[in-house]
């Protein structure tokens, strides 16, 4: 290779194969649904070949203590058409975002398939990450008291498509299934109490598209994305059906419109846009009040620029900034209702961040860092009285 990995990296942004990871999106400001990167195929397995023979390693977040969220995957060119990859620790599925929960999904497995002809793209995704426990109390005569036994799981399918156009322009979309499931009971004697999830269903729709305008070198990139999750707790008593219940639904809605472009002047790569969020949170467990949380960004706003310093080093600054509303109404069965209105500024301030970053490139592999800090808008804690918070990631990356 004449040029370097990271002038390679640079230009690939605006040409599509592009090999990044979670350091390089974050050091970027999150601005990766503006450009390509190697975990996009987890969104969307159609994108495989974009980013073919390549094994990457995710070190995770740290935030002053033991990293959150370690990974690693693995891409392979099979045939001239045929592409596949697999991953392991990956975090999927909604329910790891339950709180109170006895235990938590590990050991997540992806499996992914790509079959590319001529302008078109085709994906299938397979997700699965699960945990068990069992606890016994047993008398002196060897006599089980009691058992305990408690089960959390996440089951996904995707599906994914490219389409690319004669002009150069790339459309992409993707649709997941994600079944959530969690499950404990409890027997004493001749007694089983069982708490468990009904329902648990999750979708997730992500469109997008990369069209050249402004002459070479510049994309504009619209996007589109829909998650949904909805739920039930259910308790069963096997001594006393008459105790058994089905609580109202708990639901998740959050649908995301942005647009965006990625250019490169001056030997740097910008990419940058706006995104309008609506989150709802509505929570009826309690038949007799309903709880709705809505939260607005009008706008999130995301920037991220990226220019090689040497021929082994490229440096990085990004930024996320959220300007909107939040609204939480409590409802009774009756009509009546409280309702707060706040700035969302100010109730997701570790939202709002700036962020640095740095790869060092030898060869076929490259170490990505980036640092995390949301200072820049809450200011120092001596004026803000707002403590900052500082995360950083590590991540690398191996071609071959």
């Amino acid at each position: 290779m004449k040029k370097t990995a990271a002038v390679v990296g640079i230009l690939c942004v605006l040409t599509g194969a592009l090999f990044a990871t979670e350091a390089r999106i974050e050091g970027l400001g999150k601005t990766n649904v503006f450009f390509r990167d190697v975990t996009e195929i987890y969104y969307n397995p159609a994108l495989l070949y974009n980013h073919v023979n390549s094994v990457e390693g995710e070190f995770g977040t740290y935030t002053g203590s033991a990293p959150m969220d370690s990974w690693a995957g693995f891409n392979h060119q099979l045939t001239e058409a045929i592409y596949w990859g697999i991953a392991a620790q990956r975090k999927e599925g909604e329910i790891g975002h339950l709180s109170g929960l006895e235990l938590y999904p590990h050991n997540g497995l992806n499996i992914l398939l790509n079959y590319k002809m001529e302008a078109l793209s085709f994906g299938l995704g397979l997700y699965k990450s699960g945990n068990k426990s069992l606890e016994k109390s047993v008398n002196e005569e060897g006599d089980v008291v009691s058992e305990t036994e408690t089960s959390v799981g996440v089951l996904g399918f995707r599906v994914g498509g490219v389409f690319e156009t004669y002009n150069e322009s790339v459309f992409e979309g993707a649709v997941a299934i994600n079944m959530n499931s969690y499950k404990n009971e409890q027997t004493v004697g001749d007694e089983t109490e069982t708490n468990e999830l009904d329902g648990g269903l999750g979708i997730d729709l992500k469109l997008r598209g990369f069209m050249p305008m402004f002459g070479e070198g510049t994309k504009f990139v619209p996007a589109f994305s829909l998650n949904t999750f909805s739920y039930k707790s259910k308790y069963e008593n096997s001594a006393n059906p008459d105790l058994n219940t089905t609580s109202g639904s708990i639901s998740d809605m959050s649908m995301s419109l942005s647009a965006g472009l990625n250019h490169e002047v001056y030997g740097a790569m910008i990419a940058g846009g706006l995104s309008f969020d609506y989150i709802t949170h509505k929570d009826e467990s309690d038949t007799t009040r309903t709880i709705t949380k809505t939260e607005i960004h009008l706008p999130r706003v995301n920037l991220g620029v990226e220019k090689e310093l040497s021929d082994h080093f490229t440096g990085r600054f990004g930024l996320q900034k959220i300007m909107g509303t939040i609204t939480t109404k409590d409802e009774d069965s009756d009509g009546a209702y409280d309702e707060v209105t706040s700035i969302a500024a100010e109730d997701v301030y570790d939202e709002n961040f700036i962020s640095a970053g740095l790869s060092a490139v030898f060869g076929d592999l490259s170490i990505d860092m980036a640092l995390e800090t949301d200072a820049l808008f809450n200011g120092g804690y001596i004026f803000s009285g707002v403590p900052a918070s500082l995360n950083y990631k590590l991540s690398v990356l191996y071609t071959f």
